[in-house]
């Protein structure tokens, strides 16, 4: 999900000096990126890491996949196949060393920010790391993760609505202290599929139980604009099944997985997991269940620190000023007429800075202005009352660049 900055004037400064590995400075200097052949290999709990990055950096992303896969593996416990040894996580520095690594197994990566790939080759998890906030890479990585996971654990049948559903379920998930918290809400895939069932615009469930996996994205194209429909209702449907009714659908919906991903037809195994002949009643308490969600606060929260973070930073190259005020910074930002595009699939939502909600969250129905706490060199931001707590901090990249960082606490 690719983030995009825009701002009245283009000029920028770099923030730091560049410390590349130097698997990165030969590529540079023969004019490509390093080959797939002169990466770095370490394991990790549950991946074999390929790499060109710092092994410290390389090392967190590793660690934090081992704990989502914990999360894979918690949730969906025995269920389908056994284990298949580590699996290969590609850990890239930039967007053409990523794009070059899946040409060499004939992938076109364009417009992808992360992808589990299989082929003759092999399989693997891919994404790189630099010029995005590091919390889209890790959210990239926790849905392709999941797509890497069933194939492993559940074969390569599983029906596309529900692996893309469960995959955007673990996109959302919030790393709180060593464990991946699920069950938070996109706002804007809930605001998508919300808006669908009010105009009636949704699919017809047998529809979607119908889409075999070779015309998923046939048809996605034929739907055009309806498409982001189409993935925020597999995400809504999957939610339902996991947590609709205290969570009495789940066993009948890991029945379903295990029977469809072991080739069954998705109506048959539906039918049979749910031990109905009939969508009807599904349908009826999904819609229900799903006009019923409320906005997700803390999600809400973390798409606004992102925007405000990546706001201080433009503000800092444009004019080389730190802000010293949440309203301050707003002024800037309007002065500016700063903007940022977030995208989801068939959809792009852009913030933008006269919006005077993005400066603050919702907490026990009032609107707060986020926390500002001042010290020498980046404020940082947070929001209280919320659980977990969302924080805007400030860290390192590989490169040393300083960069926003997003994160929960208790």
């Amino acid at each position: 999900m690719p983030l995009r900055t825009a701002t009245a004037r283009s000029r920028r400064r770099p923030w730091a000096a560049r410390a590349l590995s130097l698997v990165a400075l030969a590529a540079l200097a023969a004019g490509s990126p390093a080959a797939a052949a002169e990466l770095d290999r370490f394991e990790s709990e549950h991946y074999l890491v390929h790499t060109d990055l710092p092994k410290k950096a390389a090392a967190f992303f590793a660690e934090h996949m081992d704990r989502v896969h914990a999360a894979y593996r918690e949730r969906f416990a025995d269920i389908g196949r056994g284990g298949h040894g580590r699996m290969s996580l590609y850990l890239l520095g930039t967007k053409d060393t990523y794009a070059r690594l899946l040409a060499e197994r004939g992938i076109d990566a364009a417009g992808s920010g992360g992808m589990f790939f299989t082929g003759p080759e092999g399989s693997g998890l891919a994404t790189y790391v630099a010029d995005r906030p590091r919390r889209e890479t890790l959210s990239v990585l926790q849905h392709e993760g999941f797509h890497q996971f069933a194939h492993a654990r559940l074969g390569p049948d599983l029906p596309t609505w529900a692996n893309e559903g469960v995959a955007q379920y673990f996109e959302d998930g919030l790393m709180v202290g060593s464990d991946l918290e699920t069950g938070h809400r996109s706002p804007y895939r809930l605001e998508t599929i919300q808006d669908a069932l009010e105009r009636g615009r949704e699919f017809p469930i047998k529809r979607i139980l119908s889409i075999a996996n070779a015309d998923w994205r046939r048809r996605m194209g034929r739907e055009g604009g309806r498409s982001a429909v189409l993935y925020a209702q597999a995400w809504s449907m999957a939610y339902f099944l996991i947590h609709g009714r205290d969570g009495r659908y789940r066993d009948a919906f890991l029945r379903f997985l295990r029977l469809s991903g072991s080739g069954r037809p998705q109506i048959a195994a539906f039918e049979e997991a749910f031990e109905t002949r009939s969508t009807r009643g599904f349908a009826r308490q999904w819609r229900a269940f799903v006009r019923g969600l409320e906005a997700d606060a803390v999600m809400l929260a973390m798409q606004r620190l992102r925007f405000l973070g990546k706001g201080i930073r433009t503000v800092v190259e444009e004019i080389d000023h730190v802000p010293r005020s949440l309203a301050e910074l707003r002024h800037r930002l309007q002065k500016l007429r700063f903007r940022t595009i977030y995208t989801l699939p068939g959809l792009e939502i852009t913030l933008r800075a006269r919006d005077n909600a993005l400066y603050g969250y919702p907490v026990g129905g009032r609107r707060e202005a986020f926390r500002w706490i001042d010290r020498d060199g980046l404020p940082r931001l947070t929001a209280p009352g919320l659980s977990p707590q969302p924080w805007l901090t400030w860290g390192k990249d590989y490169r040393g660049n300083t960069v926003p960082v997003l994160r929960v606490s208790r």
